[in-house]
């Protein structure tokens, strides 16, 4: 249903203009009782069908995730539905159900358009579950149509209610973007600070108040110093002021005298 739209040639002409201002007319000032409104009502689509106010075009914007096997099973519309008919506040909440839609604007372009513009949520990180991975979007919010496997390289994160700070601590550890390249993954711990997860194995505890501060300082120090790429597990900056340093645990090989 989804076809390009001719400038000129599909806009109401003179004639279609006047035959269906005289319906609205016939519909406005009739007295028929209660029991014919409903045949009326049906005539009057009738004629707006022939006249031309039908649908013959959906013009989609703004989908980048959305399937089309969703969006139009919201949308329920059929090409020569009369354009007139369309409840545009449904169609519109009915979109909203979409797990990629963040939201919608729903317009009726007479005779035979309707535009359907979409704001799509955008994924922040995977929330690993018991269930396996999850995409959410910077409101904490399950992305639920979206398939983890296609985003494999956002930040991964743990913890109870991890998802709902998990933009704020994402923003943070991107202010110093040279160490954050090397993050592949977050965990709340106790509901109060994070632990930082680094590709090069390294543990970053950050403390539960003025971790910014911490996390700039660091990076000051892996600049200098390369700290991160020593044989260590954990950098603890729990302690202000204080960097305390774990080195990884030497496990000799089996039959190997100590």
């Amino acid at each position: 249903m989804r076809r390009l739209i001719p400038d000129m040639q599909h806009m109401p002409s003179f004639r279609r203009i006047a035959l269906f201002g005289g319906i609205c007319a016939i519909v406005a000032t009739s007295a028929l009782g209660y029991q014919m409104r409903a045949p009326l009502i049906e005539g009057f689509y009738t004629k707006t069908i022939e006249t031309g106010f039908a649908v013959k075009y959906i013009d989609i914007k703004g989908r980048n995730h959305t399937s089309d096997t969703h969006i139009l099973a919201a949308l329920n519309i059929n090409e020569g539905d009369p354009i007139l008919r369309l409840q545009l506040n449904d169609i519109r909440e009915r979109l909203l159900n979409i797990g990629w839609v963040e939201d919608a604007l729903v317009r009726r372009h007479l005779p035979d358009r309707l535009e359907i513009i979409l704001q799509e949520r955008i994924p922040l990180a995977l929330w690993e579950t018991d269930a396996g991975h999850k995409v959410i979007d910077s409101a904490g919010k399950t992305i639920t149509e979206a398939n983890s496997r296609n985003f494999t390289h956002l930040t991964v994160i743990s913890g109870e209610n991890a998802p709902a700070k998990a933009h704020e601590i994402l923003q943070m550890l991107q202010t110093e973007p040279e160490l954050f390249a090397d993050v592949w993954a977050v965990q709340l711990v106790s509901d109060r600070r994070w632990d930082v997860f680094l590709r090069s194995g390294v543990t970053v505890r950050l403390p539960e108040s003025e971790a910014g501060n911490a996390w700039s300082k660091l990076a000051l120090i892996e600049q200098e110093k390369q700290i991160t790429a020593r044989d260590i597990s954990t950098i603890d900056l729990r302690i202000p002021d204080k960097l305390v340093v774990e080195p990884n645990k030497f496990i000799p090989a089996k039959g190997q005298k100590t």
